[in-house]
Formats: C-alpha cells, structure tokens, sequence
C-alpha cells in the first residue's frame, strides 16, 4: 500500500473575518487558541463582556456646542449625533447622556450639563491616549497600556498615564550608539551595551560605546617601552613597568616608572674590611 501524506496547518481566526468577531475597529491577535480583540486607540471598549473585549468599539465622542441664526442650540458629538433644541436627552449605545439646559440673562450664558460614562469623559480620567480604559463602576477606572507599548508611568499605583511604543533600539544602528566592537541588548526601556570577550571598554561611565582591542604589550619589547631589566605587567588598559630588585629606578618620569632601571653599586670602604674581612701578604 501507497503510503499516505497528511498535511494539517492552523488558519488565521485573524485573517478569516468570518471565524472572529472582533470589531471593525479593533486589532484581532491570533493566539494558540482563539483570538484576543483589542480597540484601536481613541476608541472605547465598550464590548458587554469583559472577557470578550474589542467587540463593540466606539470612537471616543468630544463635546462642543454649537448657535445657530435663530438661537437655538445644538450638540454635536464626533460621532455625528445631534440634538435639536427641544431635545432634553439622547442615548448613546450603551450609555445616555442626560442634557438640561439653563437660560440665564443671555445667549452666552446659556450652557448645557452632561454627564459621560468616565471612560469617555477625557476630564474625568487621565488614562493615556494608547491606553485602555477600564471602567470599574462608582466612577472608578483603570488604564492598561495597549500591546506594543511600554508603561512608562512615574507613579507604578497608576498605571496607563504614559504609554510609549516599544522599540527595539538595537535592531537598528542609528537607534543605538553602542560601538561596533560591543553586544547591544535591547530593554524594554533603552538598552545597554557590553564590550566583546576581546575588548576593553574605555568609556566605564557609558559601557560599551568605545570599545577597543585588548592587547598584551608585554609579550612584546615592540609594544612597551619598559625598560630591559624591569618586570612588566599587563593592564586592562596598557601595562605597568616596575624595576625590581637590586635594581633601583631612575626614570626622569615619575607617572612613568621602570623606563630607566640601575643595578644599585656596592661601595666597599676601609671601615668594612677592618670589621669584616682581613688582608693576606703574599
């Protein structure tokens, strides 16, 4: 018998609109099982699930006012809804928007009261613009950083209020000022750099942005200038000269000792050979 091939693949549920039920207005991410919806930016999730988010998703409404020739006002929200004066309310899916109005002396005085859900009401919640808002009911909410972003909040108990793309610096050479000597590591703020296995850092203050390569110059009298006689160490960064004993230094330059080493002189005077040694007459 013919062996027989069977060949199986996983289909996009994002690709296919008709195996998910994301919003218009939302990016569908495909996952190992299922799908995850999430509303694009200035958009409100207003999905009647919590656990199904990014299926209803409405742009967020501002409010202006508006006078016309015959003195009659109007609200307009971004979502093109507008109310006629005689008007004293109009629902919004899902929320209503209660609207009175209050004539005082004047036209100018007039003014319309209106209360948003807070999540639409960009006065009553400091979520970023990249962030999801989250109401939690009694006027309560909460702001998550949509994916791709990082959440750069200065107080980490409010989370949301600043939300920055994620960038990854070190795919690309003009985001990153690591030399080309060094390993870049990408953060999910910034990034850092580190000198190869081979190479010296010189810039401790800034790791990794100039790296140069390490070299003995003690395994060669063409690379140091120590002198003959003295010990040379190699450093990190150069080498050390050091004369040693019965050798003392006489290098002009004390920043830079073991250039010059004498052999130190023994000088034998009459006194010592009368305490220590005697002369034979021959």
């Amino acid at each position: 018998m013919a062996a027989t091939r069977v060949h199986a693949w996983l289909e996009s549920e994002c690709l296919n609109s008709t195996l998910n039920d994301c919003s218009p207005n939302a990016v569908c991410y495909d996952l190992s099982r299922g799908h995850r919806c999430e509303c694009f930016p200035d958009y409100v999730d207003l999905s009647p699930d919590p656990e199904y988010p990014g299926r209803v998703c409405e742009l967020r409404p501002t409010v202006s006012h508006f006078v016309d020739k015959s003195e009659s006002f109007r609200l307009a929200l971004l979502i093109r809804t507008w109310v006629p004066k005689e008007s004293t309310h109009v629902n919004v899916i899902p929320a209503t928007l209660t609207i009175r109005q209050t004539r005082f002396r004047s036209l100018a005085e007039s003014a319309f009261l209106l209360k948003l859900p807070i999540c639409l009401d960009s006065s009553r919640n400091d979520c970023h613009r990249l962030a999801i808002c989250i109401e939690r009911g009694n006027d309560e909410y909460e702001c998550r950083c949509r994916d791709g972003y990082v959440d750069v909040s200065k107080d980490k108990d409010y989370p949301g209020r600043i939300c920055r793309e994620i960038v990854n610096e070190c795919q690309n050479p003009s985001l990153n000022n690591c030399s080309r000597f060094a390993d870049c590591t990408d953060l999910e703020v910034g990034y850092e750099c580190h000198c190869r296995e081979g190479y010296h850092d010189q810039s401790p203050s800034m790791p990794g942005r100039k790296c140069s390569l390490s070299i003995n110059e003690c395994e060669s009298t063409n690379l140091n200038d120590c002198d003959r006689n003295a010990i040379c160490t190699d450093l990190a960064a150069g080498y050390d000269c050091k004369c040693p004993s019965p050798y003392r230094d006489e290098s002009p330059d004390p920043e830079r000792p073991g250039r010059i080493c004498r052999r130190k002189s023994y000088k034998t005077t009459l006194h010592q050979f009368q305490v220590y040694g005697y002369c034979l007459h021959t």
